[in-house]
């Protein structure tokens, strides 16, 4: 898909990522990464083993997280380390393309975490958390533009897979599943344009964003009528009035 290519121009990888954080502070506390090299033209060259870590929070983890994801305050005193060794080694599992990754989310929130963990733990690189936060693109923006529920709202991951034929692969917000869930669709999205311009195609007739006279004769072309440039003087008149 171009506008995806053009997107991901001179980058050597991808590093599709996702975080569960505390509810209050929005300290990472889970990061399941999936490192990919890609080809010249865009296309996947390797996919390399998961990343996973749970990470040690200044704060509380919160009810509502934990309910929504099942991490534990137990499960972070036993299995988790500390913001500063994830980050070695998530540098560390991104190798020498690092500085030409591009990072991978599925929403807004996941780049401002790196800031606030490394607001809270001073003692991490806050220039490789700014780097890594200033590098990350939000793949459900750039979907959004193609593919909305029928109210316009930005479908969340699990309901995107569905649209794509995807089957949703473990639970969701488990960091590593949503990774490789989040893998899974961009692929789809790159590789199938024709399903993005189908999504596209209802998307345009309904959204808001969409002007009202093109709205108009989208609706025409979808009960197969025909559109002449009286039907497109109509419609400007019609969404004047």
């Amino acid at each position: 898909m171009k506008p995806l290519r053009d997107r991901i121009r001179n980058k050597k990888a991808l590093c599709f990522i996702d975080l569960e954080g505390t509810q209050l502070s929005h300290e990472i506390i889970e990061i399941g990464a999936y490192r990919v090299t890609l080809k010249k033209d865009g296309s996947f060259s390797k996919v390399y083993p998961p990343f996973k870590r749970y990470v040690i929070p200044k704060h509380r983890i919160g009810s509502f997280v934990t309910k929504l994801t099942g991490i534990t305050e137990k499960q972070i005193d036993r299995e988790a380390i500390s913001y500063r060794q994830m980050l070695n080694d998530f540098v560390k599992y991104l190798g020498r393309d690092f500085e030409s990754t591009l990072f991978i989310a599925y929403g807004n929130q996941d780049g401002a975490m790196f800031t606030h963990s490394a607001e809270n733990n001073l003692d991490a690189s806050e220039e490789i958390s700014r780097r890594i936060s200033k590098n990350v693109f939000d793949f459900s923006a750039f979907l959004g533009a193609y593919l909305r529920s029928e109210s316009n709202n930005i479908y969340s991951l699990e309901h995107a897979c569905e649209h794509f034929n995807i089957s949703f692969q473990g639970q969701a917000h488990d960091a590593l599943a949503d990774a490789k869930n989040l893998m899974l669709l961009y692929q789809k999205v790159d590789e199938q344009p024709e399903l993005v311009a189908k999504e596209y195609k209802r998307t345009l007739t309904t959204a808001p964003q969409t002007p009202r006279p093109l709205r108009i004769l989208l609706r025409k072309l979808k009960e197969k009528k025909t559109i002449t440039e009286q039907d497109w003087d109509e419609a400007i008149l019609e969404s004047l009035k």
